[in-house]
């Protein structure tokens, strides 16, 4: 049975355009396009308005069914997405290694269950991955949909005798309700909040209730003919607002939410108000702006996979410009030619509910087979041996060993418990340990050698340097949480401090302020200590893979030093020379020309180095503190 037709309105995919190349762009690190991740937000707010708007056509025509309606949604949405979870699996296997595949493989089961934006949600954790070895991190936002798909047609469903005023506050209040919910959320839980569809159902309602204003007799609706005067202002203020707001985001200045309201706002004007013949419609319907967005879909699907696969192949944090460019060509030609090839005839294909499910079941269940082993064998391509086993399912307690919420904070939450982090030693100096998550693994190391400090105090908050006033779009209260425990740092007034933080991330912050205002507090010594080795897809992974015929694994890997970790040593060290700071390279005493230190043997059993990409265990913090200490004792007895 099929649905009524809704109206093609080429102003659309014109916006749907400009909302694909905003997000590329903001993926591929493009200067000026900090907020192109809003492209997201037009994309829930065109999507509410056109689902909605074939719910209505098809309940006025008198042929809605829930089968129909899912069987067309499948068709729409299976068709490109499995092709690119196939090519985009092929390329893994041959280049991620077995703790990236393994993640790999649960994020593919997690976007073909549908629920991809939780599983994302639920990997959000302090030391967790970047984007750059998340082929399918893009896919939460179909999650959103999808959940937003099977929900939404009950609502209307049960309200399909009610007056369009009725329903237009019903759906008011549950926009607004989760419009508040996402107002309380960004401030006090941002990761779920941005994952989560109760927090972003607001946007997908904004989309609906302009279908359900403009549902009324006449082809352009009653709204729209009553508006007619005023509409093509609305029209162009909207795509301005939507304009604007791609453009003047700044991440570390602005919390998002404000921005979204802006572009939902937006997207709902332009949709309410634009209309043939005005000069905003005509605009965004020029030809190139309606092929892109007309394959946006498919060109969306393409480019995370291509660019986040391209770090990996190339073993580089930032991609270079040229290259960058190329992979987003590749995008957006694999985005036409799926949307040519595949989506459309599937789409027009007359298929009967029953046989769409059975077609989307016969592709989907091998791929969700083979996802479920390669996830159980802990991303090994062959079947685990038992040393394999140990390594891959090895779990280090971080949360006591790095004393996680206590001395080791949450920056939303820079509490009072501080006061328990001063440990007593047998030394002379009073010292203090400040950073991230990458100075808070070192307190293993510095409590084994306790005889080097009369008092020692860990001041170390998740993802936050310790840098005066910085602030990040992933940590926005870093600088109130650094200022918060600047003031138990000058009550401690110590003579000697670590500076240790994940320089990989951001290798070219400047120290100038933290230096100043520790040197007002007569410190004596600052010691800058530098980037630890960085183990793509995660250390036990890798050691297991050079696990030789007696089970033993290498010591030494060559890998760890990879362009960022190098860029990071470099400007650091140069940093620490211009500010008269001591530096202690870590590359220096975990790595030589072999490698970097992989594994260390402990109570006959072999230890990871670091648990997973780049987080000490406690015997490797031991050894890179025994070397830091008698670095520091060699550069004393040389002066």
């Amino acid at each position: 049975m099929q649905g009524s037709a809704v109206k093609h309105r080429p102003e659309i995919d014109g916006l749907r355009a400009i909302a694909v190349l905003a997000v590329l762009l903001f993926h591929a690190d493009v200067p000026g396009f900090t907020g192109g991740f809003l492209g997201v937000d037009v994309f829930f707010v065109i999507s509410g308005y056109l689902i909605t708007g074939m719910i209505l056509a098809d309940q006025s025509g008198g042929v809605f069914g829930l089968g129909s309606f899912y069987a067309r949604r499948l068709r729409r949405l299976l068709p490109g997405l499995l092709l690119v979870v196939m090519a985009t699996t092929l390329f893994a296997c041959l280049w991620l290694t077995p703790g990236e595949l393994r993640a790999y493989w649960a994020s593919m089961l997690a976007v073909l269950g549908f629920c991809s934006n939780l599983w994302f949600w639920r990997q959000t954790d302090y030391f967790s991955q970047g984007g750059e070895v998340l082929p399918l991190l893009h896919t939460w936002s179909l999650g959103v949909e999808e959940q937003f798909y099977l929900l939404f047609p009950l609502l209307l469903i049960g309200t399909a005798s009610w007056a369009r005023s009725r329903r237009l506050l019903l759906l008011s209040l549950i926009a607004g309700g989760s419009l508040a919910l996402s107002v309380v959320g960004w401030t006090a839980k941002p990761v779920p909040t941005f994952y989560l569809l109760p927090t972003r159902a607001w946007e997908l309602m904004a989309g609906a209730l302009v279908a359900v204003a403009l549902s009324g007799t006449g082809t352009p609706g009653e709204w729209r003919l009553r508006m007619m005067r005023i509409a093509p202002i609305g029209a162009a203020v909207g795509l301005l607002l939507i304009v604007a707001t791609l453009v003047l985001y700044n991440a570390e200045a602005h919390r998002p939410l404000p921005f979204m309201l802006l572009s939902v706002l937006g997207a709902s004007l332009l949709l309410l108000c634009a209309a043939p013949g005005q000069a905003t419609s005509r605009l965004l319907s020029i030809r190139p702006l309606t092929s892109l967005g007309a394959a946006s879909y498919g060109i969306y699907l393409w480019h995370q996979p291509i660019l986040s696969l391209g770090h990996v192949r190339f073993d580089q944090a930032e991609l270079a410009w040229p290259l960058t460019l190329l992979l987003l060509t590749a995008a957006v030609g694999l985005g036409l030619v799926t949307t040519r090839w595949v989506e459309m005839p599937v789409r027009r294909a007359a298929w009967t509910p029953q046989r769409t499910f059975r077609i989307a079941a016969l592709v989907s269940v091998p791929l969700l087979i083979a996802a479920t082993l390669g996830y159980l064998n802990h991303g090994l391509m062959r079947p685990a041996t038992p040393a394999q086993k140990a390594l891959l399912q090895f779990e280090f307690d971080y949360r006591s060993a790095y004393r996680l919420g206590s001395c080791f904070l949450d920056p939303q939450d820079p509490s009072s418990r501080m006061g328990r982090c001063i440990a007593e030693g047998k030394g002379q100096d009073r010292w203090l340990l400040w950073g991230d998550s990458h100075a808070a693994h070192l307190w293993p190391g510095l409590q084994a050698r306790s005889e080097q400090w009369a008092e020692l105090l860990q001041i170390t908050t998740a993802g936050c340097p310790p840098v005066l006033n910085y602030r990040s779009a992933q940590h926005p209260d870093c600088a109130a949480a650094n200022a918060h425990l600047l003031q138990r740092i000058e009550q401690f007034a110590p003579q000697r401090v670590l500076l240790a933080a994940d320089w990989r991330r951001h290798p070219r912050i400047q120290l100038t302020q933290t230096v100043a205002r520790l040197r007002a507090l007569g410190v004596r010594q600052i010691v800058l200590v530098g980037p630890v080795p960085y183990w793509p897809g995660g250390l036990p992974g890798l050691a297991a893979a050079t696990l030789d015929s007696r089970g033993e694994a290498a010591s030494r890997i060559p890998l760890g030093r990879d362009a960022s970790v190098m860029t990071a040593e470099r400007l650091m060290k140069s940093q620490a020379r211009q500010l008269g700071l001591s530096y202690f390279s870590a590359l220096d005493a975990l790595c030589n020309s072999e490698g970097c230190l992989s594994v260390i043997g402990e109570d006959g059993a072999t230890l990871p180095t670091s648990w997973d990409s780049a987080h000490l265990t406690g015997p490797a913090s031991v050894v890179l503190v025994k070397a830091l200490i008698d670095s520091e004792a060699g550069r004393q007895a040389g002066r």
